[in-house]
């Protein structure tokens, strides 16, 4: 028995509605255990209500009472009594009624006259509490051990995050449905070269790597987000998030603090990288299709050179230039304008001005300053058409991000930077030649260098053309984040740059074109 009840902290409820018989069968307790609380109500009415209200250790029930028979009213109250034993004392010895009272599911039946002038109740109560309190323990004990079974199975080993299991009993459980937040963003990280580790290494070192990048993780991440092992290499991470910028922003965040890192094994440290695929759903479509797309994002972060984070748009773009590629009765500008067509109705309205009035503006501005300073037909036509492209790149940004109506964090700001790259690639795969490649990868470099463009010799004179065009046309259009300038503030922040950010001649040049007057008007 447990320390309460060896204290005699016991909680007994009498139900009898004869008052000399509560009396007796109240003494009969006191006697045998005095720091009982025993309590006594009457009828099976006030049992039914007083049991609603309170818990006891037992309840002693006489047979007859005006308004039920305890067979009766055990069955009544049996969702309230599902651990509490019941002991039921009658006049009636006859076998028929002690039959009705087991059948109930009572755990004893005491004769009253033995109820009430021996310590046989006290014997049968606490017998019925002992036992009740050991089979409580024991389906606690089971509980328990069903419980740790479960997270076992639902745990994987090596990294101790959650496992593919748990995943999909959530999803069964419809887990996340009644999630107040309506959307959630998927990240599938894939840790870069795995094999070259276990076969550099040897496959405890691929344990370890694991391992840390899993604790490491875990430090990345809040309270309410999930972090599952996938499967291999690969980590699953359910976070709850605004926008798709805003878990773009955490997973670049986290593959640049995994890049710095090295994972320390025996006397030797290894390098470590991965390749983060992102996709935002609502809650109510999380599912293995949602886990799928994800998938193509991470593959397509991987198939990009790895250390880098793609989302599910870049995927679903990505797919499309492969089908355009394969086109070949179409030329570069008509798989341009056929990937344009496909792609601006899924866009937001920033990424629309982005890549319509914006780059044509751009393209036509470009064209007039490269004749200006006398580029050869060539080239001016080349400027014109990156001109057109330019901006092409912005569609794998998420518009909540190219929207924001506040400064950028330098992280959103290189996020944003990317996209000169993304266009670059596009364009590639579009079938353009490298000059044109080249303007469009270029064209938000500094004339003096002071941006990292270790990889580029000199900045084509194309993409000094774009540069000036690009900010120019931006300064006298209304973005969120800024009014538009008037063409006189615009041309004198260009000579402000001149040298710096911008190349004199072209700044220079710009001031020649008369289109830009009209422009202003």
């Amino acid at each position: 028995m447990d320390q309460d009840y060896q204290q005699g902290s016991l909680r007994i409820l009498i139900v009898e509605d004869n008052q000399d018989h509560q009396h007796l069968l109240l003494l009969a307790l006191i006697n045998q255990r005095p720091n009982a609380d025993v309590r006594v109500v009457s009828s099976g009415s006030e049992f039914l209500s007083c049991i609603q209200r309170e818990s006891f250790d037992c309840v002693v029930v006489d047979f007859n009472l005006p308004d039920f028979r305890a067979n009766e009213l055990v069955h009544e109250a049996a969702e309230h009594l599902k651990t509490t034993p019941v002991v039921i004392v009658s006049t009636s010895k006859e076998q028929s009624t002690v039959i009705d009272c087991f059948r109930s599911g009572v755990v004893d039946f005491v004769p009253k006259d033995q109820a009430m002038n021996s310590d046989a109740l006290w014997r049968s109560a606490e017998h019925a509490i002992g036992d009740s309190k050991r089979r409580c323990e024991e389906r606690r004990e089971q509980d328990r051990r069903e419980r740790h079974l479960a997270n076992l199975a639902e745990t994987d080993q090596l990294t101790g995050l959650n496992n593919r299991r748990y995943f999909e009993r959530c999803l069964e459980e419809e887990r996340w449905v009644n999630d107040r937040r309506k959307h959630m963003s998927i990240a599938l990280i894939d840790i870069d070269h795995f094999k070259q580790i276990n076969d550099t290494f040897g496959h405890n070192a691929g344990d370890e790597t694991l391992r840390q990048i899993a604790d490491f993780l875990l430090t990345q991440v809040s309270g309410s987000d999930i972090v599952i092992r996938w499967g291999g290499e690969e980590i699953l991470v359910l976070r709850r998030s605004v926008s798709l910028a805003e878990c773009m922003e955490w997973a670049e965040r986290l593959r640049d603090r995994i890049a710095h890192r090295t994972v320390q094994w025996e006397d030797q440290a290894i390098n470590i990288s991965v390749s983060i695929g992102l996709h935002q759903v609502p809650v109510d479509e999380l599912n293995l299709d949602a886990i799928d797309k994800v998938d193509r994002a991470m593959y397509l972060a991987k198939c990009w050179g790895r250390n880098r984070v793609c989302t599910w748009p870049m995927a679903e773009i990505d797919h499309r230039l492969n089908d355009l590629a394969k086109r070949k009765d179409l030329s570069p500008e008509q798989r341009f304008e056929q990937i344009l067509s496909d792609i601006l109705p899924r866009l937001g309205s920033t990424q629309r001005e982005h890549l319509t009035s914006h780059a044509e503006q751009v393209s036509e501005m470009a064209r007039q300053i490269a004749r200006v300073l006398q580029l050869n037909s060539q080239t001016e036509q080349q400027v014109a058409l990156a001109g057109r492209m330019h901006d092409i790149g912005k569609c794998m940004i998420p518009e909540s991000l190219l929207a924001k109506p506040t400064r950028y964090s330098l992280m959103e700001r290189a996020i944003v930077a990317q996209h000169a790259e993304y266009g670059a690639n596009i364009a590639k795969r579009l079938g353009f030649d490298e000059t044109i490649v080249r303007m469009i990868r270029e064209h938000h470099q500094r004339f003096d260098g002071t941006c990292n463009r270790a990889d580029l010799s000199e900045l084509h004179t194309g993409s000094r053309v774009l540069c000036v065009t690009d900010a120019l046309v931006t300064m006298m259009t209304h973005r969120s984040y800024q009014p538009a300038r008037s063409l006189i503030d615009a041309l004198q922040e260009l000579r402000r740059e001149k040298g710096h950010q911008f190349d004199p001649d072209v700044v220079e040049a710009a001031h020649f074109i008369e289109s830009l007057f009209r422009l202003a008007a």
